[in-house]
């Protein structure tokens, strides 16, 4: 059973006898509670291809790659049916078997298969999506300009949408691969299979130029490690013994200028420098310059052309993309530098390979041309990445308000957390030699000075000096300043070396690809994360293990973050390595308005005044002394803790809990700032911050604790205010209070225009909608499938004459649990015939409970009895509970029917 480095209460879950270089048989999964279970097969995939594509590959190396060519054969076998010697340490060297899945992939679409375009592919393997509202198929779509588009369901987002699709006749596949599951590989297996089958088949379908592309340096930097002099194919096992005397690859790197070869190149770059060109337009400095044009370079070796115009010059190329999510970048420019060469070439690019832990769009949707799946969760389970472990600080919300002052008190004790498992991780890492490191991520560059000047005060407790702690800048777009690039570059490749004291990173910088320090065990997450984000960025680059640590000890990465950043990080559950935004494309939208030839339906609803108002006035005469006392005053005796809990991020299992010391306490005013706001929210008091302060101070020192505190500031008092129980308990008391003395309440009238629903301006919905016959709208808006079921029931209820869903159209007011006043927005209204008169309902659906349903079922009861009264015509309303509705369905045909089957299962009570 592996051990984990750093010990934690419960046994981390893991499969037995899993091997990365074998077919998983087998994957976790979670139950209910703090539970999971072993299920046996694959896990899944969400992608468009991938359950189809395994099964046929599977069936394919089973049956022995028939129709593969001989040469082909030979490296499969080569590379995957026997043993390798060791490349480290003493154990055997293998392959992963994902690696082995993606070349496998790779080689029978294009030897078996001979796709030379992606829509054939989909049609054959795409999945049929059941059991949803959407439609099982795919549509495919082509545009005057020729742009193609397929309209399919996407499973992560439970919506349908439409995606671009690469130009005709362009073979463009993407490999989905988690960070630290070696993509570098299976570059390499491409490029090895393709150059050999071209020299050894002398087959012209395969190419022997390669173009290898990076969204940026560092990333750049990181390949180029790898195939500088092509010694990644020199250092394991690509190429067999014998063939390697006919292996004459040219590696052409940044900064080479000299021209291609005809064939067998190998170029590397960032896609800056396939773009930018030196044949810029040329704006001559004086006559001699404009007869004769632009000077000669010095440099006669150096050549004449871009490498864009060198590259399309060749006769054959394949092209690969690293950390492939950046291609549709638009300021990068890298899809149209790629598409100008796909042009020039003759016959066009052999094959066009997107390799990214999220091959996404920037709509947040997957690739359809994914190939090969596999997700963080089955690289944990493989064993080949760190296991991450979400770390809460329980009982804690983000803070408000934050500054470049107060920012270490506000974020105290999520600092003191990450030191202290700093701390834990560098006991445990001594006995297996290695050094952890924390990263912490700021806001600004200015938080980050201020944490880290705060840590270096600190640091000694838990053995950090500060010589130890690195502040790394950016620029105002988050990349590294060009001034530090350099030095910070040396020193970070450098800090996975024992001998480097680097311990903790404090930076702006969201550990962007390339940045792969195998040491880091410990991400701290500050900040606030409003614009769309990679979560790989946030965590991806220290999930790679460690070197030279023996297999059966389980290293681990623990994420501790703020609210917003544990949603994005959660976001990993079941995937590669993350989600692509948090932003979430919205559905299909449609318009919904009146339609003319439906006005027989059209529905009048009486106008009323507010029942409601807020006297403001009254909050100068408010007196806290008269609040009851939540606390006694041993309360402030209570030592204070910090709680955290861990979780296995892919599974939501929990592992371990572990309490720390609050060191860094906020400010009492702004404890108590921070509670005055919340009362605010609560109660829906707007612009009176001046006037709630003073009452929660007076509340905290005269009356919470049954004893008076003569300061704000006393340390004993923000040790406790700042516990989030405490603060919910005086906030909700105080709201109430506060709401109860400054509301006023008014009897319903009648007033203003009747709203007529056929005046109802045309608008935009993006969620649910149906088709039905007896309302004035052409679609039905609704939320969820039980409005969209009970719709379909109006509109059949031989008593109903008209219904309309009511959206945002129709409002009362209310007074919530908080003392809040709030609007209430009712589902549906409907006419019933009933004899020869008409009865107005106002209906309401419910398939759960929900907070403050009991005000607003009093509020629109009230609201009924008023308006029946002035008005003559009779109003009713009726709460649907799901439960009571699906009893005995079938049979219950009209609204009366309904009506006398939930009054007599509820006695008229909601």
């Amino acid at each position: 059973m592996p051990q984990p480095i750093v010990q934690y209460n419960k046994e981390l879950p893991f499969i037995e006898e899993r091997n990365p270089w074998e077919v998983p048989v087998s994957y976790l999964k979670k139950k209910s509670g703090n539970e999971y279970e072993l299920v046996q097969g694959r896990r899944p995939s969400k992608m468009l291809l991938i359950n189809k594509l395994r099964s046929q590959i599977d069936k394919w190396r089973n049956d022995g790659y028939p129709g593969a060519t001989a040469t082909s054969k030979e490296l499969l076998a080569f590379w995957f049916d026997q043993s390798h010697p060791p490349v480290f340490g003493n154990e055997p060297f293998y392959f992963y078997f994902c690696q082995r899945e993606a070349i496998e992939t790779i080689i029978f679409l294009y030897e078996i298969k001979k796709y030379t375009d992606v829509i054939p592919l989909i049609k054959e393997y795409h999945e049929k999506y059941t059991g949803t509202l959407f439609s099982p198929n795919v549509d495919f779509s082509e545009d005057l300009e020729g742009k193609r588009k397929i309209k399919r369901y996407f499973p992560e987002l439970q919506q349908e949408g439409e995606q671009e699709l690469p130009e005709k006749d362009l073979l463009r596949y993407a490999i989905k691969m988690a960070t630290g599951s070696g993509k570098t590989f299976v570059m390499a297996f491409v490029v090895v299979w393709s150059y050999f089958n071209r020299l050894k088949e002398k087959d012209r379908r395969f190419a022997n130029n390669f173009l290898l592309v990076a969204p940026n340096v560092i990333v750049y930097e990181r390949l180029a490690k790898d195939f500088t002099d092509g010694k990644v194919f020199l250092k394991f096992p690509f190429i067999p013994d014998a063939w390697k005397s006919t292996w004459k690859l040219n590696i052409k790197l940044r900064g080479d200028e000299s021209p291609l070869a005809a064939e067998n190149n190998f170029i590397l770059n960032n896609i800056h420098q396939l773009y930018e060109s030196r044949t810029k337009e040329f704006n001559p400095n004086n006559i001699i310059e404009a007869i004769l044009g632009r000077k000669p370079q010095s440099d006669p070796g150096k050549s004449p052309q871009t490498l864009l115009e060198r590259i399309k010059e060749l006769d054959n190329l394949l092209v690969m993309n690293d950390e492939a999510h950046h291609v549709h970048d638009d300021e990068l420019k890298w899809n149209e530098s790629l598409l100008s060469i796909h042009k020039n070439i003759p016959g066009g690019l052999k094959m066009w390979i997107d390799f990214s832990a999220t091959p996404k769009t920037p709509e947040n949707t997957y690739y359809p041309w994914i190939i090969c799946d596999y997700p963080l969760a089955q690289a944990v389970e493989d064993r080949i990445v760190k296991v991450p472990l979400i770390v809460h600080t329980v009982n804690k919300k983000d803070p408000e308000h934050i500054t470049r002052d107060n920012i270490v008190q506000k974020y105290g004790d999520w600092i003191s957390a990450a030191l202290a498992r700093w701390k834990e991780h560098s006991e445990a890492y001594k006995g297996v030699g290695k050094k952890p490191v924390l990263f912490i991520m700021a806001e600004k560059n200015l938080y980050a000075d201020k944490m880290a000047e705060a840590i270096k005060k600190r640091g000694q407790t838990y053995g950090i000096s500060k010589n130890e702690i690195m502040t790394i800048h950016t620029d105002n777009t988050g990349e590294v300043r060009k001034s530090d690039l350099e030095s910070l570059r040396e020193e970070v490749r450098d800090v996975d070396n024992p001998k480097n004291k680097i311990k903790v990173i404090v930076s702006v910088l969201m550990l962007r690809e390339g940045w792969d320090v195998q040491n880091v065990t410990i991400v701290l997450g500050l900040r606030a994360f409003d614009s769309a984000i990679l979560p790989e960025q946030a965590i991806g680059r220290g999930l790679r293990l460690m070197r030279d640590i023996s297999p059966d000890r389980t290293q681990t990465l623990e994420v501790i973050g703020n609210d917003n950043f544990e949603k994005i990080v959660k976001q990993l559950e079941m995937e590669g390595v993350g989600i692509n935004t948090t932003k979430i494309p919205p559905p299909l939208p449609v318009t919904i308005a009146p339609e003319k030839r439906r006005l027989q339906y059209d529905i009048a609803i009486p106008a009323t005044d507010f029942s409601y108002s807020r006297a403001y006035k009254n909050l100068s005469g408010i007196d806290s002394k008269k609040f009851p006392s939540l606390y006694s005053s041993e309360k402030l005796d209570e030592k204070r803790k910090v709680l955290l809990k861990m979780e296995m991020m892919q599974l939501g299992i929990e592992v371990h809990q572990a309490e720390i010391d609050a060191e860094y306490i906020e400010l009492g005013r702004d404890l108590t700032a921070y509670i005055a706001n919340q009362v605010m929210k609560k109660a829906g008091l707007t612009d009176c911050f001046q006037f709630v302060y003073p009452i929660c101070e007076e509340y905290i020192l005269n009356r919470c604790f049954e004893v008076k505190i003569d300061d704000i500031e006393r340390e004993k008092l923000r040790k406790i205010v700042r516990e989030l129980p405490i603060q919910e308990a005086i906030t909700d008391l105080l709201a109430k209070e506060i709401s109860k003395a400054t509301v006023e309440k008014k009897k319903v009238k009648v007033k203003g225009e009747i709203i007529k629903l056929s005046k109802t301006p045309k608008f935009t919905w993006r969620r649910g909608h149906i088709r039905c016959k007896k309302t004035v709208f052409n679609f039905v808006a609704t939320y969820n499938p039980f409005e969209a079921e009970f719709a379909n029931f109006l509109d059949n209820a031989d008593d109903i004459e008209a219904f309309a869903a009511l959206t945002n159209i129709f409002r009362i007011d209310y007074l919530s649990n908080t003392g809040a006043i709030r609007y209430y927005f009712p589902d549906f209204v409907a006419v019933q015939k009933v004899d020869k008169k008409r009865v107005y309902w106002i209906l309401e659906t419910k398939g759960r409970e929900y907070p403050d349903l009991d005000n607003k079922n009093k509020a629109i009861s009230r609201w009924c009895n008023a308006v029946t009264k002035q008005t003559g015509n009779e109003w009713k309303y009726l709460l649907v509970k799901q439960s009571i509705f699906n009893v005995g369905k079938e049979a219950t045909t009209t609204l009366n029917k309904l009506a006398e089957k939930i009054t007599n299962q509820t006695g008229g009570i909601w």
